[in-house]
């Protein structure tokens, strides 16, 4: 019997050692097993742990006494949890607000009626701001306002614990303002005038006056933007504001009002060349021939009494690599090409909508006082079968003067890769031409003038009133010449399409006016291809979604700058002719059903 009751007491000396005083610290109540609810109230100070080991927390009794409560701890099982001193929670002080008014540590100011005034209190960091009074609204730090009568803005800061605090700033406004508001002198194409009667899609340009100090905002119209100086093409009836901001910050503003009457279409189509090209006469005077194969071409060059000698040749048929043979006499031909080599004095003309080259080109060198007119020139390539004229639809080259280029269309299937070259190229002293009312279409390559940079005998090239319809680039691309470029719409399914548009290089001049941009990528730049660039003037284009993806350094040697929606010009270009410049915003309704095959009598 006192032997079992040794043993009992041994057990019981042995559990109760496994709760000893080294299982909780010192000052601290103990309160439960692992797995058992400690009670207490309030938050305390709380030790997980034993055997002198011990983790904390900060909790709010009553709890269960468990390893997720606490900080990771490496001690045997079971632990124990004990309770320490109540935890104060911190104080909290609200932020102080420093008022600061137009840059002035200040919480008060005086100012005239509608003059700028800018609450920006401190501090700069940390918590949230709200405001109400005097015109502020939002979460912003910093306000600006045009307050016209008195009145106070109270801001209000909640710091990061959640203590909020206020400061009202007092605005007292004047009756008389101590700085007037300036008055703006409207001015529209030149006048002094508030309104301004218009065709439809005309230019019109508002540069108000005064012309410096202050800043200047703009709505309606399709103006934007801060130029004090802003160019449109208003299609309808509208007014455009101007708002003047002083340098103490009073504003005013001025309506502009347009009134238009209506569209006014392209100009018709001349009889007898514009531009550089103007003294081109073909063959007027001469024999006129009716053809429908191209040996019959061949032979009217051929048959003429000398190389000088005027033809007009109509074609009225499709002129084809199966129809056109070489042919001799007074001529250079061959039969893969219509070839007017070494000649002059020749007009070449289709009949109604007959007169097609299909997959043959037409090329001309040495050759001057030529005339190509309502023509389809299509799918001539330089690579496949059957190849022609180095993939042009046209090509010109050495030694070419007077030239006349009118309502062709000209196009191809692709691009390069397909085996298309250019649908109109001139290069090695190609001089004095107009191109106009031609149908550009469907092909990666327009046309370049000059075929290197050391190519610098092309010039005085006039392009007006053609339509470019899916063309990726060169439109065209300029080396060292002078060309004009004048009532061109330049159009694309997207941006996306294009890879530059009128590319000026190697100090080539171009004057670009009265052009309509629609979806153009790069449409007026100098490329990084050639080691120095050309340059422009421009004025009264119309940009329509326009995008650039090159930029100085990237790609480009010269990007224009855009202002008021227009191009900047680069450089002054004149030309020594007249001319009619007609509205660029009637371009897109009226100049399709005036180019190419089919639109002369």
């Amino acid at each position: 019997m006192i032997r079992k009751a040794f043993i009992a007491a041994a057990l019981l000396a042995i559990a109760g050692g496994a709760y000893a005083a080294t299982d909780y610290p010192s000052g601290y109540t103990k309160c439960a097993k692992e797995g058992e609810t400690c009670n207490f109230s309030g938050t305390r100070k709380v030790a997980y742990g034993k055997a002198g080991t011990f983790v904390y927390a900060d909790i709010t009794g009553p709890f269960v006494c468990a390893a997720s409560r606490f900080p990771s701890i490496n001690v045997a099982t079971p632990r124990y949890c004990s309770y320490g001193a109540v935890v104060t929670p911190p104080t909290c002080t609200a932020t102080t607000i420093g008022a600061v008014i137009n840059g002035a540590s200040t919480a008060s100011a005086t100012v005239a009626s509608g003059a700028s005034v800018a609450f920006a209190p401190t501090p700069t960091s940390g918590g949230s701001w709200s405001w109400s009074g005097c015109g502020t609204s939002g979460t912003s730090r910093t306000q600006t306002v045009f307050p016209t009568a008195s009145c106070t803005a109270t801001a209000t800061h909640t710091n990061s614990c959640g203590a909020v605090s206020t400061r009202a700033h007092t605005i007292t406004v004047t009756t008389t303002p101590s700085c007037p508001a300036t008055t703006i002198t409207a001015v529209i194409n030149g006048t002094q005038t508030t309104s301004a009667t218009v065709n439809s899609g005309a230019q019109v340009a508002f540069a108000p006056l005064p012309s410096s100090g202050g800043t200047w905002s703009w709505s309606g119209c399709g103006t934007s933007g801060t130029s004090r100086t802003q160019t449109v093409f208003p299609t309808a009836s509208c007014t455009a504001t101007a708002t003047h901001t002083n340098s103490c910050g009073t504003q005013s503003t001025r309506s502009h009002t347009i009134t238009v009457n209506g569209t006014t279409p392209p100009s018709t189509p001349s009889g007898t060349p514009i531009g550089f090209g103007r003294s081109t006469t073909g063959g007027a005077g001469g024999t006129t021939v009716t053809v429908s194969t191209g040996t019959q071409l061949n032979q009217a060059l051929c048959g003429r009494a000398s190389v000088s000698t005027p033809i007009i040749i109509r074609v009225n048929g499709t002129i084809n690599h199966g129809n056109t043979t070489k042919v001799s006499g007074s001529c250079d031909t061959t039969a893969t090409e219509v070839e007017l080599k070494g000649i002059s004095n020749v007009t070449i003309v289709g009949v109604g909508t007959s007169g097609v080259l299909d997959q043959i080109g037409l090329h001309i060198r040495n050759s001057s006082n030529i005339i190509i007119r309502n023509l389809w020139i299509k799918n001539v390539k330089k690579s496949g079968s059957p190849t022609s004229n180095g993939g042009d639809a046209i090509g010109m080259e050495t030694t070419v003067n007077n030239i006349w280029i009118d309502h062709n269309t000209l196009e191809a299937s692709g691009g390069e890769s397909d085996g298309y070259d250019s649908l109109l190229d001139m290069k090695a002293g190609v001089t004095n031409v107009t191109v106009s009312y031609n149908h550009y279409r469907n092909s990666s390559r327009a046309g370049l003038i000059g075929s290197s940079d050391s190519d610098s005998a092309n010039t005085n090239i006039t392009f007006h009133h053609n339509w470019y319809e899916n063309i990726e680039q060169r439109t065209p691309l300029l080396r060292h010449g002078l060309v004009h470029s004048y009532n061109n719409y330049f159009s694309n399914l997207s941006n996306s399409d294009m890879i530059h548009g009128i590319n000026s290089r190697m100090g080539g001049r171009i004057l670009v006016e009265g052009n309509y941009f629609k979806n153009s990528n790069n449409p007026l730049i100098a490329s990084d291809d050639s080691d120095e660039p050309g340059c422009w003037q421009t004025r009264s284009n119309y940009l329509d979604s326009i995008s650039y993806d090159r930029s100085v350094g990237n790609g480009a040697l010269v990007v224009p700058i855009i202002s008021g929606g227009q191009f900047d010009s680069t450089c002054s270009v004149t030309v020594p002719y007249s001319y009619t410049l007609d509205s660029a915003a009637g371009l897109p309704s009226g100049l399709p059903g005036q180019v190419g095959i089919g639109k002369i009598q």
